[in-house]
C-alpha cells in the first residue's frame, strides 16, 4: 500500500519495478495518488517529483510488464485517486 508516496519519488518507473519486485506473485499493489486534473499538487507541497492524473498512471503500468492493473477509481472528489495493479505472470 502506497498512500500519497509515489509522486516524492525522482525515478516512477524504478520505484514501480522494485514494488513490483518486492510482491509475491498474485501479490496486490494499491496506490492513492494525488489526482492533478483538479489542483496543482506541486504548488500544493514541493517536495512532489511528479504529478498523476488517472491516464497518466496508466500509462506508466504499459511499460511495466508483469503488473496488471485493475482498477482506477476516486477516493476523494477532486483531491486524489486509487490505483491498484496485480503481479502477473
Amino acid at each position: 500500500v502506497s498512500r500519497h508516496n509515489l509522486e516524492h519519488y525522482v525515478d516512477v518507473i524504478k520505484t514501480l519495478l522494485e514494488w513490483k519486485r518486492v510482491l509475491r506473485q498474485g501479490g496486490i499493489l494499491a496506490m492513492v495518488l494525488p489526482d492533478e486534473r483538479y489542483l496543482d499538487t506541486i504548488a500544493l507541497d514541493p517536495s512532489h517529483k511528479h504529478v498523476f492524473t488517472p491516464e497518466s498512471i496508466e500509462r506508466y503500468f504499459t511499460l511495466i510488464d508483469g503488473l496488471e492493473l485493475i482498477e482506477i477509481s476516486e477516493v476523494i472528489p477532486k483531491w486524489s485517486f486509487l490505483c491498484v495493479a496485480k503481479k502477473v505472470g
